[in-house]
């Protein structure tokens, strides 16, 4: 399962700013706590406008974590998901493709 896993392939584009976006909506219609976090996993492949996301993010008081899981890692997407994202992990997998691995490449702001 855990090859499988890492070794996804991005296989067109996912809205994820519209789906951050409906969550911070959610959170901010729903939750009255102002310790809101949203937890989106993907393989990075889509455009996002960076200050609106972040804007939402601030407005729903949320903070997002990130799972990024792809066989061919893209700096540009890894890039474009640190700048809107409060953690960042980047799935790997071992060598002999046993086991799953979550790297922090981006801590609450502070880059590892």
């Amino acid at each position: 399962m855990q090859y499988r896993i890492a070794n996804i392939a991005p296989s067109g584009s996912t809205e994820i700013q519209g789906a951050i976006l409906a969550a911070c909506m959610d959170i901010k219609e729903d939750s009255k706590s102002k310790n809101n976090q949203i937890i989106l996993i993907t393989d990075g492949e889509s455009r996002i406008d960076a200050k609106e996301v972040l804007s939402g993010l601030e407005d729903a008081n949320a903070q997002l974590i990130t799972i990024y899981i792809n066989s061919n890692i893209n700096a540009g997407a890894v890039a474009k998901l640190a700048e809107i994202s409060d953690d960042l992990f980047v799935a790997t997998v071992s060598w002999n493709g046993t086991s799953l691995k979550l790297v922090n490449v981006k801590d609450k702001g502070r880059e590892n």
